[in-house]
């Protein structure tokens, strides 16, 4: 990612631009959650930002991030759905992505008696999908499920909780990418 991060910041160079700072979308997204949340410190929680062809989920305690896994399914093809089975299907193809970052994540933290307690989402939903897609997620994750801010303008399906994660940076998030099995052996020397 360094590679990546480097390139992008040689092209600026050469176009004669500095940036001031690079902000990451998992510290914009939890940046603009926390400015209208404020999550205990000790659970653990699932923040989804649906974006426009894509979606990005933050497992996050308190302030800290703890992983992050975007996935190819987002609001363009839920603003598509005109019918009760089209917008099933988008929740189908959404559940089991969550399935799926929710192992990735236990696999990598393996405590396996923390359980996630809430469930956030984000960005671009449109407000006819919002009730359906709350109670299937209920239904199979069996933890509360909360919108906490979406796109008003429903005619365009783009999340602006970067954007706004971007504006409010009062708050000093720090994301250790480091692996956890390297930071237990850094702590145990």
């Amino acid at each position: 990612q360094k590679n990546i991060i480097d390139g992008m910041l040689n092209l600026f160079k050469a176009a004669g631009i500095i940036p001031e700072g690079i902000c990451l979308s998992t510290e914009t997204i939890l940046n603009w959650f926390l400015l209208r949340n404020k999550p205990d410190d000790t659970a653990l929680y699932v923040l989804v930002d649906v974006d426009s062809s894509f979606s990005e989920l933050l497992v996050c305690r308190g302030k800290e991030i703890l992983f992050t896994r975007p996935f190819e399914h987002g609001a363009f093809s839920l603003h598509k759905c005109k019918t009760p089975q089209e917008i099933n299907l988008w929740i189908g193809i959404f559940k089991e992505q969550l399935r799926v970052s929710y192992i990735s994540f236990k696999k990598e933290y393996q405590k396996e008696q923390e359980k996630v307690e809430n469930i956030f989402l984000a960005g671009a939903i449109p407000e006819t999908a919002v009730d359906t897609i709350k109670r299937n997620l209920f239904k199979e994750f069996n933890v509360p499920v909360e919108l906490c801010g979406y796109n008003q303008q429903n005619n365009y399906p783009v999340s602006l909780s970067n954007v706004a994660g971007m504006a409010y940076n009062q708050q000093a998030i720090k994301i250790n990418i480091i692996p956890s099995d390297l930071k237990l052996k850094r702590l145990r020397k």
